[in-house]
């Protein structure tokens, strides 16, 4: 299926076109008034001040400014956050504005690089290790075919005699 757009039917007429653009522009008006309201409702909790007085305690042990709903939530969303919940903390950059998504990608294709970098270095330094432990045993072997065998000890060398 391609995005649910298998089913929808050309209008017949502009007529009916105009109809349907008609009822989605009211359908699109209706529901962002309903985000609007959800929004002012969540503002005006949000800014309710606290009235329980061990959460009061808390907030003002933190060090909070002011003792709202507000404030506790982002009081509760650090200490997940410090839990080692990685979507509280990304929810809680996101509300400090220090969270960009697209720079978190950059710089995660940055650390892809270096890996595959340090990937391709261990990789030329093995080929390096194995073509110089070839080097190696031709040398031995030629070694081995001039003076014979090498594994022999060597003759103590007398400047007497």
């Amino acid at each position: 299926m391609s995005g649910g757009r298998d089913n929808l039917k050309p209008p017949r007429s502009t007529e009916e076109a105009r109809e349907r653009g008609k009822r989605g522009g009211v359908a699109s008006g209706k529901s962002r008034k309903q985000r609007a309201s959800m929004r002012e409702a969540l503002n005006v909790l949000l800014a309710a001040p606290v009235k329980n007085k061990e959460l009061k305690e808390e907030l003002k042990t933190a060090g909070a400014a002011e003792l709202n709903t507000n404030s506790l939530f982002a009081l509760r969303l650090l200490q997940q956050s410090l839990d080692g919940d990685t979507q509280a903390a990304r929810l809680l950059l996101q509300a400090v504005g220090e969270h960009d998504p697209a720079a978190h990608e950059i710089a995660t294709m940055k650390i892809d690089i270096a890996q595959l970098r340090l990937e391709l270095a261990a990789n030329l330094i093995k080929d390096e290790i194995v073509s110089n432990s070839n080097l190696i045993e031709a040398l031995n072997a030629k070694a081995t075919e001039i003076w014979g065998d090498t594994d022999e000890e060597p003759k103590e060398v007398n400047d007497n005699d």
